[in-house]
């Protein structure tokens, strides 16, 4: 049955050669092409893998060329140092003196001349 449905296309894909494509026209498929294919899952799953694996390889190289290239780092002089002392309150400065309040003075009061 499929025999007769694949040669059907075939013969209708070859009558509509050289027109152009109605809104019944089917592509028709290209050799060595099949999405359903098991062996096209399994070689994309291969494919990726290989990748992986490649630039694993390539990270790891970088890492260990870059980590052999550096020296090691030298150690801190440890620098030992008295601790040191607090210094003493600053001396107590003269606190100037404020000069005195001038009281009110009273206007004197009109003194009558005394006798003469």
């Amino acid at each position: 049955m499929s025999l007769i449905l694949d040669a059907l296309k075939k013969a209708d894909a070859e009558r509509t050669l050289g027109q152009a494509p109605g809104l019944q026209a089917q592509a028709l498929p290209l050799p060595g092409i099949e999405g359903d294919d098991e062996r096209s899952g399994r070689s994309v799953a291969l494919i990726g893998t290989g990748v992986a694996l490649v630039l694993l390889t390539i990270a790891g190289a970088a890492w260990w060329t870059w980590s052999r290239t550096s020296p090691p780092p030298a150690p801190a002089a440890v620098v030992t140092q008295a601790p040191l002392a607090m210094p003493a309150a600053p001396p107590a400065l003269p606190t100037p003196a404020l000069p005195t309040p001038v009281a009110a003075v009273a206007p004197a009061a009109a003194v009558p001349p005394a006798p003469a």
